[in-house]
């Protein structure tokens, strides 16, 4: 209760007194001192409590803090200050104030800040609204929403890229082989499974190069020389050509990597071999014609 100035009031059996100008004073502290901008408009329209804050954040005069301004005057210095972009828009502003704008909603003003206001009814027919400088929240969500465009794009484009090289991998009339620097495989393609008769099981990624040359053995395509041999001289090797046991001829072509391991191509040759040896043949036979008509001459 109010008694000569003076604010008192009970709790349980204690009584306490303080001056009014103290409690306005502490009040005051505490509304200057928040993050937020309140102001409270009355039922006549009038400001009848504003903080510091929210006249740094709404770009208003100190003055107001004591003239006590009406709404209207507070939207025309606003106006005045270029703080719409168009009449337009002031119009629309001053017919939403009258009507009572949402309770929660963002602007956005001329210099780039972004605004959270919130206004809460009050019981005398006025209203008490709040701002909050929202602006490097915002920023932050709008960067956040790039980068994940950009993630996403990016997934999109290695997945167009990824089923390209697959697709590349597939049609490849060449069998093709990538090791690690483990001799662990990385990727192969069916063009090198059908040509050693293995299935997708038996060259999947992380595979040895020791598995794969078991699988070779057991499917009756091993070399004369053991795994061992081949792993320590062989794989080293650039360019290789392996005729197997059921007569096809397979060259092979290495490529290092950076950091280890290699690209390996495999190509049956075996029609290209058939066709050189026919080719020799028919060579040498038309030699020895020769010769044989040199001597009859």
């Amino acid at each position: 209760m109010l008694l000569g100035g003076l604010v008192v009031w009970v709790v349980g059996e204690k009584i306490f007194v303080r001056p009014i100008e103290e409690l306005n004073g502490l009040l005051r502290t505490t509304l200057d001192t928040m993050d937020q901008g309140l102001i409270a408009i009355d039922r006549q329209g009038r400001t009848s409590m504003m903080n510091l804050r929210a006249l740094d954040l709404l770009g208003l005069p100190r003055k107001f803090a004591a003239t006590r301004p009406r709404r209207n005057e507070i939207l025309e210095y606003q106006r005045s200050i270029g703080e719409f972009k168009s009449e337009e828009q002031y119009a629309g502003v001053v017919k939403e104030v009258g009507r009572g704008r949402p309770p929660i909603y963002e602007r956005e003003r001329p210099d780039g800040t972004v605004l959270e206001v919130r206004t809460v009814a009050t019981e005398g027919g006025g209203f008490v609204r709040t701002y909050s400088d929202i602006t490097t929240r915002r920023a932050t969500e709008a960067a956040l929403r790039r980068e994940r465009d950009r993630a996403e794009a990016a997934v999109r484009a290695l997945e167009q890229t990824n089923a390209r090289f697959d697709l590349a991998l597939s049609n490849m009339p060449n069998g093709l082989c990538m090791f690690d620097k483990e001799q662990k495989l990385v990727i192969s393609n069916n063009r090198f499974r059908e040509m050693y008769g293995l299935t997708s099981d038996q060259v999947k990624p992380g595979i040895s190069v020791r598995q794969i040359l078991e699988f070779h053995v057991a499917n009756g395509l091993g070399s004369e020389r053991g795994i061992d041999e081949y792993i320590k001289t062989d794989v080293t090797q650039m360019p290789q050509t392996h005729i197997l046991p059921d007569g096809r001829t397979v060259a092979i072509r290495r490529q290092p990597m950076p950091g280890g391991g290699w690209i390996a191509i495999h190509d049956d040759i075996t029609d290209q071999m058939r066709i050189e040896a026919a080719l020799r043949h028919e060579m040498s036979r038309a030699e020895s014609a020769a010769s044989a008509l040199e001597q009859t001459n």
